[in-house]
């Protein structure tokens, strides 16, 4: 350092100039250095990530309300809620056994030696539509093509039985027209029948004493004649009432109307075929005895159903006028 006084170079610890003998002045220290900067550290400089705030996407379960529908109510037209009843009943229900089986033994047809299985056709087709009618009443809904389909069996038997009387009636005819050439005519006719029935009908004769071919002839234009009469008072009175019973049923189930007629004339005529038919049981032999007995069950069966269902009165029931159903 220097004298402020002089100027003399003085030592840094030197109280008083030597040269001029002023007070040495201590001036700062910080003055006379040389202080090299000190270099300020840069801020440390702090990176903060961002913050991911991921959130999981909850999953949004909506528990599905139950929804209730109350059932809307259905009703039936008052015919066919009361055909479903009358078709699903335990009593209709034998008659399709009954019939089924009517028909399995009277397709047996017996000869000299043995039977001979011919297919009772119109029988096969009463049954089936018989058990559609059942099962469709038992589902709920009466079917009216199978009703519809009964109805032209039922028919078809009715026309069945007017042929059987026209050929009754002209073979009464050739009869009594024919001579005594007839024998080889006869003969013919008489190997067409059953074995029985010849059998039968030789002993009448024998019985009622006819030798010749002339009173042979008279006598089988009688039972020709008296046969028709007889069948055609059977199919007027019994298949006539039964036809158009079967047929008012159809037409009911159709239109929804109670328009159902021969109800009672019908059940009274299947008690007495029943009756009689159970009659000729004793006379019959073979498959012709199982037949015959569940013919005669189906008649009765037929009557105590019909009474109960279409003939007892029953009480009035108006349905409301909406979602009618057949």
């Amino acid at each position: 350092m220097f004298c402020q006084n002089c100027g003399f170079n003085l030592d840094d610890n030197a109280a008083f100039c030597p040269n001029c003998g002023n007070a040495v002045a201590k001036a700062d220290a910080s003055i006379y250095t040389s202080t090299a900067p000190v270099a300020t550290p840069a801020p440390e400089q702090t990176y903060a990530a961002p913050q991911q705030n991921y959130t999981a996407p909850q999953p949004v379960y909506n528990v599905p309300q139950p929804t209730y529908n109350a059932p809307q109510p259905t009703f039936l037209n008052p015919i066919t809620a009361r055909f479903n009843t009358a078709f699903s009943n335990a009593l209709f229900l034998v008659v399709c056994i009954l019939v089924t089986v009517s028909t399995v033994f009277s397709s047996f047809t017996p000869t000299d030696t043995s039977q001979s299985f011919r297919p009772d056709v119109l029988g096969i087709l009463f049954s089936i539509f018989l058990w559609i009618t059942f099962v469709s009443a038992k589902k709920g809904n009466v079917s009216v093509k199978s009703l519809r389909s009964t109805s032209g069996t039922v028919l078809a038997m009715y026309i069945l039985m007017w042929i059987v009387i026209g050929l009754f009636v002209i073979a009464g005819a050739i009869f009594l027209v024919i001579g005594n050439d007839a024998g080889e005519f006869l003969e013919a006719v008489m190997e067409e029948l059953p074995y029985e029935t010849r059998y039968e009908i030789a002993n009448i004769i024998s019985e009622l004493g006819i030798n010749s071919i002339d009173d042979i002839l008279v006598f089988f234009a009688i039972v020709a004649f008296v046969s028709a009469g007889i069948a055609t008072v059977l199919n007027i009175l019994f298949y006539g009432s039964l036809r158009k019973f079967a047929k008012t049923l159809y037409t009911s189930a159709l239109n929804g109307v109670d328009s159902i007629k021969k109800a009672s004339a019908c059940s009274i005529w299947l008690l007495i075929v029943g009756i009689f038919t159970a009659l000729t049981i004793f006379n019959s032999s073979g498959a012709e005895i199982i037949a015959k007995i569940s013919q005669s069950a189906t008649y009765i069966i037929l009557f105590i159903w019909i009474r109960k269902f279409f003939v007892a009165a029953t009480p009035t029931f108006t349905a409301p006028q909406q979602n009618y159903i057949g």
